[in-house]
């Protein structure tokens, strides 16, 4: 099991309609049940980003 600081733009591209390569990898990384982080920093700029 591996730690991982997910950046911002990979959770709102993550968030968004449709598939991309960083919605699989993302995905996968979480399946893997890694351990995977945010400081507040990103939460605060991933809100901004999330239209609903």
């Amino acid at each position: 099991m591996n730690n991982f600081l997910v950046d911002s733009t990979v959770w709102i591209e993550f968030f968004k309609s449709g598939e991309n390569s960083i919605q699989a990898e993302l995905q996968e990384l979480i399946l893997q049940e890694n351990n995977i982080f945010i400081c507040p920093n990103i939460y605060q700029e991933v809100l901004q980003g999330v239209a609903d």
